[in-house]
């Protein structure tokens, strides 16, 4: 471990990638604040471990919460810090229009049959893709990167349609509030940007799935637990869907052989929404902050 002085708080580094679990509890047992990243969950055995310790707040380097246990946290007297949606709205929306041009277009298969000698005499039906302008699409979520997306589309000629559980204050010239079954059965293209909750955990389901536009294209860059991987793999199998591209996964880090990742209707990325190293840089100050301002209250 390194340690560094702030401002008369000694702050302590983890000098490898890798801290194993009873070291953060070792950490956190003498620490009074912890920053914490995806990669540690902290769960009601972590809290009761240091509930006797003068560990007072966890900031997570992440917008979402779901890998801590509130309920714990908060029995145990310890406050949770996140991340304002805003830090990584800019560096996730361009990386969920990288998924939405790269599956719309069969970027990989096309690479593919480039690496692998299939690039032949021109054939006006080879690597035909799905055209965004003039098509429709859907919003799952209205958030912060949300309506990025909603502005990148429009941007692309495309009808813009929202589903969102908190009416917005504004919508985006041009985009319609609709609800999730509409949004299912007009949409080309239907992005999802919640965060995971008990209310949204599998809400892209059998049911939902089966009312979606045949041959409509699906993106997730928001929590793997939001989708049901086996339903949706099922919708790709019986060309339901056309597509879809995948940033996260309902178990992380994603085995390289599971059934989404090689599947070949499927872009998957290892969960790189925000991994730009302006917006990196600015999770790991700001959470830093949240950790010190929440000791100072």
């Amino acid at each position: 471990m390194a340690e560094v002085s702030l401002g008369g708080t000694e702050i302590v580094m983890a000098d490898k990638a890798n801290v194993s679990r009873p070291e953060l509890i070792a950490e956190a047992q003498r620490s009074n604040g912890l920053v914490i990243t995806l990669s540690e969950p902290l769960d009601a055995d972590f809290f009761r471990a240091v509930s006797d310790g003068p560990l007072r707040v966890v900031s997570t380097m992440s917008t979402g919460i779901d890998h801590i246990d509130l309920l714990a946290a908060h029995a145990a007297g310890i406050t949770v810090a996140r991340l304002p949606a805003t830090v990584t709205a800019a560096a996730t929306a361009e990386l969920t229009w990288a998924l939405v041009l790269g599956v719309a277009r069969g970027l990989v298969p096309a690479r593919a049959d480039l690496l692998d000698g299939h690039w032949g005499r021109w054939n006006p039906w080879q690597w035909n893709g799905v055209e965004l302008a003039g098509a429709t699409f859907g919003i799952v979520g209205y958030g912060a990167i949300g309506q990025r997306v909603a502005r990148y589309a429009a941007a692309f000629d495309m009808q813009v349609l929202i589903a969102t559980r908190t009416p917005p204050s504004a919508l985006d010239p041009g985009a319609q509030l609709v609800t999730m079954d509409e949004l299912a059965a007009r949409s080309d293209v239907i992005s999802l940007h919640v965060p995971l909750t008990p209310d949204t955990a599998l809400m892209v389901d059998t049911p939902f799935l089966a009312g979606v536009k045949h041959g409509a294209i699906l993106i997730n860059a928001s929590r793997g637990g939001i989708v049901d991987e086996p339903a949706l793999i099922q919708a790709l199998d019986e060309g339901r869907l056309a597509g879809a591209g995948l940033d996260v996964h309902a178990i992380e880090p994603a085995a390289p052989d599971a059934p989404l990742v090689r599947h070949p209707k499927v872009l998957a990325l290892p969960h790189m929404g925000s991994a730009t190293t302006r917006t990196r840089a600015t999770m790991a100050a700001e959470a830093v902050k949240g950790a010190l301002d929440g000791l100072s209250e």
